[in-house]
């Protein structure tokens, strides 16, 4: 779960020099003139920015590896998550995106969507939160990502979102089922959530493809204070 270098300078050519070259050098679709490192193919104006991988992604200085957040479990603990002691957590030996370690729940009683795991926030506003989710099956709902506020419940929820029974990733803002796109058992998926917390919406990205955008918070969540798997 993921929550939250130098710039080429084309300027200052003479007047009559000849026109810039606007070649794409690292082949990633943006040209020198507005990649912020066109060496660099990870690095391009709208990608989305990698906690930790020492890249500026999205060619926003301010974005640069900045994460309240970042957890890919590989040192085979939970340490610092809050278990809420009904379902039961564990670290397994399939990891995501190349990585070898995962948290994996199993158990619960189905009477509530924040009885696995939790981790705690100080009232933050991340732009994003990135995570990879996979199921077993495809007949049972599972897989919950939510987060808002303290003590989270419907009235202060920013986004409920699971891997629902009809094989289908869903977003609910209380009113409709968003669809965000089909899963099958026992493959990963990277969801993707650019947050805006002023107009209480958020968009989602599946796999690396934009599916929904300006979703409704399900209730009133103006920071994040908790994160619930």
């Amino acid at each position: 779960a993921v929550i939250g270098a130098p710039h080429h300078d084309h300027a200052g050519r003479d007047a009559g020099a000849a026109p810039p070259d606007l070649d794409d050098d690292d082949g990633d679709g943006s040209t020198c003139d507005l990649d912020c490192d066109d060496d660099e193919p990870l690095a391009y104006p709208g990608n989305n920015e990698v906690c930790a991988d020492g890249i500026d992604n999205d060619c926003m200085a301010g974005t640069l590896d900045t994460c309240a957040l970042f957890d890919d479990f590989e040192d085979g603990n939970f340490n610092g998550w809050t278990n809420e002691q009904v379902q039961t957590p564990s670290i397994a030996a399939f990891g995501a995106n190349g990585t070898n370690m995962c948290l994996q729940m199993s158990g619960g009683t189905g009477s509530s969507h924040y009885n696995g795991l939790s981790y705690s926030f100080n009232n933050l506003t991340p732009p994003v939160i990135s995570l990879y989710v996979r199921s077993s099956s495809t007949s049972n709902s599972d897989g919950y990502v939510v987060f808002g506020g303290s003590n989270i419940g419907t009235s202060n929820t920013a986004a409920f979102c699971y891997l629902r029974d009809n094989a289908t990733i869903t977003c609910y803002d209380g009113t409709t089922a968003h669809t965000v796109g089909a899963y099958v058992a026992n493959t990963w998926y990277h969801l993707h959530f650019d947050i805006d917390w002023a107009n209480q919406q958020f968009d989602v990205t599946l796999d690396g493809n934009l599916v929904l955008t300006n979703i409704p918070f399900r209730g009133n969540a103006p920071a994040l204070q908790e994160l619930h798997l």
